[in-house]
């Protein structure tokens, strides 16, 4: 996918769900990685069929050959940040140089997974943009003011919102930051609304 240099806002560089495999985490990994072979990404789902993370054909061919399900892979989950379509891609470009462990993002409408943005198309604007190269070169030491993390609902309690400068823990293998309360896994969201 080419990205167009004049691109404004996430919408204009979003894959759409027609690319994209979705599966569970009680999803056979060989299932799951006979799409992704076909030219597919898979976005996996856990718990209130909230998107986890993204398996990407790299990581599928280090699980060639294993016969269980992806909840005992989620290590190896590429993280992924949830936005809109209409977010700028100057605010997703900040996050993810704020919080470097994001390189995904779950382009989300309401509740409905619309689209997503890979690493691949936002370095590609990065390459061709000074205007976004600048971010990197400069990168935010606050973050964003439209960013914030969501803890997710589990059975001992529910969503909640996470301000990004409370985080004081990271999980030490995949650098997703954990909430403070609770010590779960928490999703960078930008922006900041309904976790």
């Amino acid at each position: 996918m080419s990205v167009e240099m004049s691109a404004e806002i996430i919408k204009d560089i979003m894959q759409p769900t027609e690319d994209l495999f979705e599966a569970t985490l009680d999803t056979a990994t060989t299932v799951v990685i006979e799409n992704i072979l076909q030219g597919k990404v898979a976005l996996v789902r856990g718990a209130g069929d909230f998107p986890m993370g993204v398996l990407t054909r790299k990581t599928s061919f280090r699980l060639l050959g294993a016969e269980d399900q992806l909840r005992n892979h989620q290590e190896q989950f590429a993280l992924a940040g949830f936005t809109t379509p209409e977010t700028t891609i100057d605010d997703v470009l900040s996050s993810m140089a704020f919080d470097k462990a994001v390189s995904w993002f779950i382009v989300m409408e309401e509740d409905s997974t619309v689209g997503i943005v890979t690493p691949h198309s936002l370095f590609q604007l990065v390459a061709s943009n000074t205007k976004y190269g600048q971010i990197f070169i400069d990168p935010p030491i606050d973050p964003p003011s439209t960013l914030c993390y969501c803890c997710p609902q589990q059975t001992t309690h529910s969503a909640h919102t996470v301000t990004p400068t409370s985080i004081k823990k990271r999980n030490p293998i995949t650098r997703q930051a954990l909430c403070p309360t609770h010590n779960d896994l928490i999703y960078l969201k930008i922006p900041c609304v309904n976790c």
